[in-house]
């Protein structure tokens, strides 16, 4: 509760105040899903726009608690859980995001104006009583779509760039009756070649890119 006087020379707060920014991706929700095998929780878990703070307790090897975790994107375009950074006073500690490992689940995308709920799981391999504090942080970036038109050549699925990450475009090369494939343009009238297969591209924006060909053979 925040409290706020105009008038009064003095102010009361009482009860806890969480302030949140203002973000089009955060985090909007955390609740206990299960517990199992001794595991405790010590204290109810605490979230901000991109973090979530939990304070655990995992006696035994086989110990394991979970919760869900509502991320919300109030945003225009698609966003992404690109990565999960962890700090934590338990060096065993090991977390799984709806039961896949890290690396193998994310990146995770939220499309624009939906929200998602994803299940965190922590155990540990060095089991104690002793609290276990953890402040999870959530890498969120946009997410950007690079479409290919092929003008009547053979489909090329798009491809997808997130946000400050480089990718090598597509090396597939869509082939057309009596025309040879020559490169990309930016342009949907363009002649003039400025993307090749396989090139970097660094935009953080998306992009649709238009086939090039040039007369050739009957195939």
């Amino acid at each position: 509760t925040i409290a706020y006087s105009g008038l009064a020379t003095g102010i009361s707060i009482t009860g806890e105040a969480n302030i949140r920014a203002v973000s089009d991706i955060r985090v909007t929700g955390i609740d206990l899903d299960n517990a199992e095998n001794g595991a405790v929780e010590q204290y109810a878990p605490k979230y901000t726009k991109n973090t979530i703070t939990n304070g655990i307790k995992l006696p035994n090897s086989n110990s394991s608690i979970s919760y869900t975790i509502e991320i919300t994107n109030k945003g225009d375009i698609d966003q992404a859980i690109y990565g999960l950074s962890t700090v934590s006073n338990n060096n065993g500690l090991h977390i799984l995001i709806d039961g896949e490992e890290i690396n193998t689940k994310l990146p995770l995308i939220i499309p624009y104006r939906t929200s998602r709920e994803i299940t965190i799981t922590y155990t540990t391999s060095t089991p104690s009583n002793e609290a276990i504090n953890i402040v999870n942080t959530f890498d969120f970036r946009e997410v950007y779509y690079i479409t290919y038109e092929t003008n009547g050549g053979s489909n090329i699925q798009r491809q997808i760039k997130y946000q400050n990450v480089d990718i090598n475009l597509t090396s597939e090369r869509p082939t057309k009756t009596k025309y040879v494939f020559t490169g990309w343009t930016d342009e949907q009238n363009g002649t003039q070649v400025k993307y090749a297969p396989g090139d970097l591209y660094t935009l953080n924006q998306n992009k649709t890119l238009y086939a090039i060909y040039r007369q050739g053979e009957a195939t």
